[in-house]
């Protein structure tokens, strides 16, 4: 399951429960769906950032060992 599917799950299961309950404010739904949003976003963005780095890294690993190792590939 994709953060952002996690994310819209949780959303609405927040909506619902403030329908539920009886105390579903638009103002507070929409700070919630607001909050939400911003924070799948920099999650989302954080993540990529994150992995980004990890693939560079991991290639420079790769580039000094296929230096230090020539002909030494399976």
């Amino acid at each position: 399951m994709s953060m952002s599917a996690a994310f819209a799950g949780f959303a609405k299961r927040y909506s619902a429960k403030y329908i539920q309950t009886g105390s579903f404010s638009p103002v507070l739904h929409f700070m919630g769906v607001s909050a939400l949003t911003h924070l799948s976003i920099k999650y989302v963005v954080v993540g990529q950032h994150k992995s980004a780095q990890k693939k560079e890294e991991a290639k420079k690993i790769r580039d000094f060992y296929n230096a230090h190792h020539v002909g030494a590939h399976h």
